[in-house]
């Protein structure tokens, strides 16, 4: 098991390493996946150090699927989607997170344990920007 100083996430969460976040609240945040499977692929992630999702207390459970689904209105609209998914794995980086991906018409999403191709930080930035720019709208 990954102890907390040595977890990316404790790290994002901590500022020691920051990745292209959109969203940022007392308990979790959201930020672009550098390795998507599918375009505009992002994970909201718990603060709390707590590898497996469903031993979260249920308040912060309840919490993290309440940003997903904000999250996933704002994906939806900015980025035309046909519908997002929602997905606990956390087998890479053993610290409570749940991925979006957004499914577009005709493309197919090839889903196994591990990531995609590494995205550009440009085309992260500008796909954060179009999500925030939706999201704003809704808060």
């Amino acid at each position: 098991m990954i102890e907390e100083e040595n977890c990316i996430f404790c790290k994002f969460a901590k500022g020691i390493i920051n990745p292209i976040k959109i969203y940022e609240d007392e308990l979790c945040f959201v930020f672009m996946d550098k390795f998507p499977l599918t375009k505009g692929q992002t994970l909201v992630v718990g603060k709390k150090h707590v590898d497996y999702v469903f031993d979260l207390e249920d308040e912060l459970y309840q919490h993290l699927f309440k940003v997903s689904k904000k999250i996933v209105k704002a994906t939806d609209k900015a980025l035309s989607t046909e519908r997002c998914w929602l997905i606990v794995q956390g087998m890479q980086v053993p610290h409570n997170h749940i991925k979006i991906l957004p499914v577009y018409k005709e493309i197919h999403i090839n889903i196994e344990e591990g990531s995609g191709n590494e995205a550009s930080d440009q085309d992260l930035q500008e796909i954060a920007n179009k999500i925030k720019k939706e999201l704003e709208k809704n808060l």
